[in-house]
């Protein structure tokens, strides 16, 4: 969701995470073979398994070293995944809310159920796109200023900030 603020994807597929999966067969998505454009962002994926646990993709060195540092304490007690690194500037390095809100659902259903502001999945979903949004605004100078500058976005960024500031 964050990532279709500042650009397009095509070709994303739906899948679903595995079925030993700690929330088993949870409806999800796979960047494998989709493209994404963007005149803000540079984006690149790498997808280590599929969903039967069979090797997709081998992370580039650059990918390798970074995926190195930060999936160690003090950032992470295990292996992260996602992990996404934000410019250098930002690192997620695991879900930023319960997948399991999702369990059972299908691609529809998520769809259907993010047009409710009330919904725990919506406040899941468009909470966690807000914060990845505000991190990608900063690492951009706020732009673009349609998408960094409406609220809750700059809010969000100055807690970012004043994060990044006490931890280093």
């Amino acid at each position: 969701m964050a990532l279709s603020r500042f650009g397009t994807f095509t070709g994303l597929k739906e899948m679903s995470s595995t079925s030993s999966d700690v929330d088993p067969d949870t409806s999800s998505f796979t960047f494998v073979d989709s493209t994404y454009s963007s005149q803000w962002i540079d984006f690149s994926s790498t997808e280590l398994y599929d969903r039967n646990d069979n090797a997709l993709q081998t992370p580039s060195s650059q990918v390798e070293s970074l995926y190195t540092t930060y999936d160690q304490p003090p950032y992470t007690a295990s292996n992260g995944f996602p992990f996404l690194d934000i410019a250098g500037r930002y690192v997620l390095y695991q879900t930023s809310y319960d997948p399991a809100i999702l369990q059972g659902l299908s691609w529809t259903q998520i769809a259907a159920d993010l047009s409710t502001a009330s919904n725990p999945i919506t406040q899941a979903i468009v909470g966690n796109a807000n914060w990845l949004t505000a991190a990608t605004c900063e690492a951009t100078g706020n732009q673009p200023s349609s998408v960094c500058g409406p609220e809750p976005i700059p809010s969000i960024e100055t807690v970012l900030t004043a994060q990044a500031t006490v931890g280093s």
